[in-house]
């Protein structure tokens, strides 16, 4: 990553890296985030060096990884006006899936799984859960059988065609939710994030 990266999201999977090169005025990044350890730095205010740090995925987990500017004008008396400049990018990270299908229940919701192009997911859910409706252009609906108000299981069958991310999200529902004197029945969601790589992940990649 280097300057012109600012503001944008970077996907990864436990294992690799990230690479960021910033120009000399540039503070070193101070990150306790449990998703990425810092694995080399050198550089950057006040050592008069371009910035360079390595950091590695090591956990699931999303964080900001955030720096900016700095001058020795800014810390005399009176300091300088010169603009401080900020420079920051979203990580997200996932444990990698193995490369065959991936098979998710109720028990999944709330949870991180990383796919590559051309996988499936498989989600089966109880009788009470609304069919899906996705419109992520990075992971199609394949089919879809049962759920709410069938009285049948929900089964559905994605594919990842493309790279992004996306919430995977539906909720519990009841029939006397919808009755004239609705019942208290909670509207309970189930939600998985999903993270699309493209192309799929090699042994040891890096950025």
């Amino acid at each position: 990553m280097t300057e012109a990266d600012t503001q944008t999201t970077v996907d990864l999977v436990v294992g690799q890296t990230l690479g960021v090169s910033l120009p000399a005025n540039y503070r070193p990044f101070t990150s306790t985030n449990a998703a990425m350890t810092l694995l080399s730095t050198s550089g950057g205010y006040p050592t008069g060096q371009p910035l360079k740090e390595l950091f590695k995925a090591v956990g699931n987990g999303s964080l900001v990884l955030s720096t900016q500017t700095d001058d020795p004008c800014q810390h005399a008396t009176p300091p300088c006006g010169m603009p401080v400049h900020q420079w920051t990018i979203h990580v997200n990270v996932a444990y990698a899936s193995p490369g065959g299908d991936i098979n998710l229940t109720e028990a999944d919701n709330q949870t991180t799984v990383t796919m590559a192009a051309g996988q499936t997911l498989h989600v089966s859910l109880p009788v009470n859960y609304r069919p899906f409706t996705l419109t992520n252009p990075a992971l199609i609906l394949k089919s879809s059988t049962g759920g709410y108000p069938t009285a049948q299981p929900l089964s559905a069958l994605f594919q990842a065609v493309g790279a992004g991310s996306l919430d995977l999200s539906t909720l519990y529902d009841t029939p006397c939710n919808h009755d004239p004197t609705p019942c208290p029945g909670p509207y309970r969601p189930w939600t998985v994030h999903v993270f699309i790589l493209y192309p799929p992940p090699t042994p040891s990649p890096a950025r």
